[in-house]
């Protein structure tokens, strides 16, 4: 399971946003708005920056590689809070994707209060996760039947609701358009469950689509995640293997 794990924003992505971030940088300050837009730049051969800020609720930074057989690389920091900007959550999140929009491997990483509460690993070529938090570390196989994404990152989140960041909402778009059903894999409960594509993503006109991530929603075209607004009321996500307990997406 030996994986070299890459430093956060270790290699700065050398892009053009002079101008473009003014008023929608993580830090300073901005007027809340109903939903985060993405500001992003690019330049040849060094990838894309985008930056989403919802007020004091949410701010996320993400950088992203593109390769021409269509798998990406993102590594993105998102912080989150209540409408008053306290209680922050930080979650670091490190993805690649291969060419047919499977998640190949995930590093996620949640801080609280200053120190790491909970750490994810997700191998997706050898079927295999590892969770580090409070409960312990360890381990543990999952079936690879269908496209892997990720739930129960952050401790205070419900079982089974997906992390509402931009990488998260990513990897569910792009694993959802070429695939029936999704395996949720939980940090929290150390479980995995199949989900029908129909209750996270939602097809909407002119190509875009909204992605439902636990307490907020996002929304994306072909190219990338274009917003994501949060919402009082969190979902969690219903499993089609368990259809007695669970038959559909609650609030």
């Amino acid at each position: 399971m030996n994986r070299m794990v890459m430093h956060w924003f270790s290699a700065p992505v050398t892009v053009a946003l002079a101008g473009m971030l003014i008023g929608c940088s993580i830090g300073g300050s901005a007027s809340p708005e109903p939903r985060a837009t993405a500001c992003a730049g690019r330049e040849a051969g060094a990838g894309q920056v985008f930056v989403f800020r919802d007020g004091a609720a949410l701010a996320s930074r993400v950088e992203r590689t593109s390769n021409a057989d269509g798998s990406e690389i993102l590594r993105g920091e998102t912080t989150l809070a209540d409408a008053h900007g306290s209680n922050a959550v930080r979650i670091l999140e490190h993805v690649e994707i291969g060419p047919k929009g499977r998640l190949v491997y995930a590093d996620v990483s949640t801080i609280e209060n200053g120190r790491q509460a909970r750490r994810v690993l997700l191998d997706a070529a050898r079927g295999a996760i590892f969770v580090h938090d409070a409960s312990g570390a360890a381990w543990r196989k999952v079936p690879t039947d269908a496209p892997w994404m990720y739930a129960g990152v952050s401790t205070n989140g419900g079982s089974f609701t997906l992390p509402p960041t931009v990488i998260a909402a990513w990897t569910v778009a792009r694993a959802a358009s070429g695939a029936e059903s999704v395996r949720m894999i939980d940090a929290s409960a150390r479980a995995s469950e199949l989900a029908s594509r129909d209750q996270l993503v939602a097809s909407e006109a002119d190509g875009e689509r909204d992605v439902v991530l636990g307490d907020a929603v996002a929304t994306a075209d072909a190219a990338f995640i274009t917003s994501i607004e949060r919402s009082p009321a969190p979902r969690a996500v219903a499993s089609i293997e368990r259809p007695s307990n669970r038959k559909v997406a609650r609030r």
